[in-house]
């Protein structure tokens, strides 16, 4: 059942504990409803969704949030076509923490000004869109666990706004990227990303964070950066089909980044101008690959050149000058 909690009860819980008062109005939420109140589901809801309702669930205002705990969740049925989501968080400052969303044609459609929190949601089997599409600014998406088939749906997270945060999450086998970045000075961290159809990270966002992610047989590069003004520090991009590392952008930094045993290339500048520009790729470890290190725009005494490389840890490059740089 689905309890809804007056506002003045203790909010939010930890997880896993439920200790709370229970008002004798407290009502029911049933498929379609807008939760304006902090609300717990513990029972899974199915969901036939349409053009008339799109929606399973929408977290609204003033004060909308859902918890979900035990087996708390959203299986949808019905209509399996683009824009229908098990969830839509629209307004200011919501947050959804927990549960399952399963079969839906997009897992959670996060909407409105933003400043919203999506917590340790499990989004099962992704039909058509993306499991979490992030709209707005100054969203936080952490510790949620995403499963695809690879085949069917579309990215695993698709950032739109800008100043998010997306943290900690494990994306495995999306129909497209694992992660992809279209707004501006986002974050990206401590991310593992496996088996996607496409790209594990495709950053295209200005001023963007990239750190310490787990980039991991992806069917595309591990992390592709078409952008400037990118910081990509300490991430591991192994066994993708593609280059481990691929650059597109200018002004980029990439930094202490191990790139090993990927299809193509550990590290390459892509062969565009003048985008591919200016970019620092230092103290990097690219081991493995056909091709560890590639600059197309350097020549074979590594001369004049127009990206800073140096002191990368490397068996093979091209040209060969590039492995040598202090």
């Amino acid at each position: 059942m689905i309890l809804k909690v007056p506002a003045f009860s203790l909010w939010p819980i930890a997880l896993g504990t439920l200790s709370i008062g229970i008002s004798s109005q407290s009502l029911a939420v049933s498929c379609y409803d807008v939760i304006k109140t902090p609300a717990i589901l513990t029972e899974n809801l199915q969901c036939e969704l349409s053009d008339a309702n799109p929606y399973a669930l929408t977290i609204a205002g003033p004060g909308g949030n859902l918890r979900m705990i035990g087996d708390g969740g959203i299986t949808c049925t019905g209509s399996v076509t683009n824009e229908k989501f098990g969830i839509f968080i629209k307004g200011s400052s919501h947050s959804v923490t927990g549960g399952t969303i399963s079969n839906c044609p997009g897992g959670i459609l996060v909407g409105g000004v933003g400043f919203h929190s999506i917590l340790y949601v499990e989004i099962l089997d992704y039909l058509v869109d993306d499991a979490i599409q992030v709209d707005s600014n100054f969203n936080l998406i952490q510790g949620n666990t995403i499963l695809g088939n690879k085949v069917d749906g579309d990215d695993g997270i698709d950032s739109n706004g800008d100043n998010n945060f997306i943290i900690q999450n494990t994306v495995i086998d999306s129909g497209g990227e694992g992660i992809i970045v279209e707004g501006n000075s986002v974050t990206v961290t401590l991310n593992e990303v496996v088996g996607s159809a496409s790209a594990g990270i495709d950053f295209e966002g200005l001023n963007g964070t990239i750190t310490y992610n787990t980039l991991l047989e992806n069917d595309l590069h591990g992390i592709e950066v078409d952008t400037s003004g990118a910081f990509v520090f300490q991430n591991t991009s192994s066994h993708n089909m593609a280059a481990g590392i691929e650059i597109e952008g200018s002004n980029n930094v990439v930094r202490g980044n191990t790139s090993n045993n990927n299809g193509t290339v550990g590290i390459l500048v892509s062969d565009q101008l003048p985008e591919s520009s200016n970019n620092t790729i230092r103290e990097n470890v690219a081991l493995g690959n056909p091709i560890d290190l590639e600059d197309p725009f350097a020549d074979s005494f590594c001369d004049n050149l127009i990206n800073d490389w140096g002191n990368n840890t490397a068996d093979s490059s091209s040209p060969a000058c590039l492995r040598f740089l202090p």
